[in-house]
């Protein structure tokens, strides 16, 4: 039997960085009596430089293509490609929180479809409940340096966030007041946010909101609990985030995957999910201080958070499969 996986484990970021983590473990878990090749494809415009971070096996892989018994997609769901000769499965790249009937027809259309994450999963289950599998795969591990050196906020309960800037300014906004509002009386607790694919001005404007949030609320401190830290798109810079803090936020908008949950995990760290968050996204979005109110259940579980996590830990059972066991089944 001949496999194909089909991504974008090139792409310099952290759907790219996702795509390869996936390979890498499919390749490390292929049976004996399997052939896995492979095929890059590009899903966004960005810098392309990771042919480093690929082993010769990956190269091998590249070069040994054979006529397809399965195609392994991990595109975004407008790409996905149908082959009625195989047997397709899917591992859709979704990108908004609206999917349309169209794609929704397009995934319906492929024999199996796997998905690494909570959201993306509750999402399709109840749309397409008969051929959506949970799935995990293991993170690649990769030499990492010390944690990074915090000065004064060394000490404090770390809560942390992982993703790119432009695909999550909405909520970092939100995350930010909701985060000032709610720790103002809380010197133990800062709030760091690891963001790729920032510019100078990107950060000097999210710095600038920070700053006017905690004018607008007539909250002072000495030391801004808020810290942003761009970083690039690389495995070795993902790990040593996730081993710096101590509570990770995986509430992204996009991309959702569990590249960063992972890596998380794997350092023992408590992680909040949106299945964790009593939280609706009905809610109105920066409307800033009239529209606090709004805000209330992000605030709510933040302080849940702060209050418990240096005595609770993640109690939800892994109804996760290996994405081996479900491909090669």
């Amino acid at each position: 039997m001949n496999s194909l996986f089909v991504g974008p484990y090139r792409q310099n970021n952290l759907t790219g960085l996702t795509s390869l983590s996936i390979l890498h473990h499919l390749a490390a878990n292929v049976p004996t009596t399997h052939n896995l090749c492979c095929r890059n494809i590009y899903t966004e415009s960005v810098n392309i430089d990771r042919t480093n971070q690929l082993c010769d096996k990956f190269l091998d892989l590249e070069h040994s293509a054979k006529r397809p018994d399965i195609i392994i997609q991990h595109v975004p769901v407008d790409s996905v490609y149908l082959n009625r000769a195989v047997y397709n499965i899917c591992i859709p790249i979704i990108d908004s929180r609206n999917i349309e009937m169209s794609q929704l027809i397009r995934l319906a259309a492929c024999n199996k479809i796997l998905v690494d994450n909570s959201y993306s999963y509750q999402l399709l289950s109840t749309l397409i409940p008969n051929k959506i599998s949970l799935i995990n795969y293991s993170p690649i591990i990769v030499d990492i340096a010390e944690q990074l050196k915090l000065g004064v906020y060394q000490h404090t309960q770390k809560l942390y966030f992982v993703g790119t800037y432009a695909e999550n300014m909405d909520l970092l906004h939100d995350l930010i007041l909701t985060f000032i509002v709610s720790m103002s009386g809380n010197s133990d607790v800062s709030l760091l946010l690891f963001l790729t694919n920032m510019s100078q001005k990107d950060v000097e404007a999210l710095n600038k909101y920070v700053q006017q949030t905690y004018n607008d609320i007539n909250v002072s401190n000495i030391f801004t609990k808020v810290i942003v830290i761009p970083i690039q798109p690389d495995l070795s810079i993902i790990n040593n985030c996730h081993k710096t803090g101590d509570v990770y936020l995986a509430i992204n908008d996009n991309p959702k995957n569990a590249l960063n949950i992972n890596y998380a995990k794997y350092h023992n760290k408590r992680v909040i999910d949106w299945s964790s968050l009593t939280y609706e996204y009905t809610y109105r979005r920066n409307k800033r201080i009239s529209s606090i109110g709004f805000h209330a259940p992000l605030q709510n579980s933040l302080v849940s958070i702060v209050t418990n996590c240096q005595n609770e830990q993640t109690t939800a059972t892994d109804t996760t499969q290996p994405i081996e066991q479900i491909i090669w089944e």
